[in-house]
């Protein structure tokens, strides 16, 4: 498995969770939804790190995420 080890997950929450919250709240309105966006975003985001290729930043990566499932 290539998932993102436990601590660099935590990492993302810390570094980009009030970020891409902000984002999803802006274009959704909602708080519960643009939790469970951020939610969902950084699960897919930590189970497909072995597909991220490191051309962008990990900040754009899950925005790029994060605007799919908006």
């Amino acid at each position: 498995m290539d998932d993102l080890p436990v601590s660099e997950a935590e990492t993302w929450l810390n570094d980009y969770g009030d970020m891409l919250y902000r984002y999803a709240l802006v274009r959704v309105r909602s708080k519960e939804t643009a939790e469970d966006l951020v939610q969902e975003t950084l699960l897919a985001g930590i189970q497909s790190f072995s597909k991220f290729s490191g051309q962008s930043t990990i900040k754009t990566w899950l925005i790029g995420i994060l605007k799919h499932k908006i």
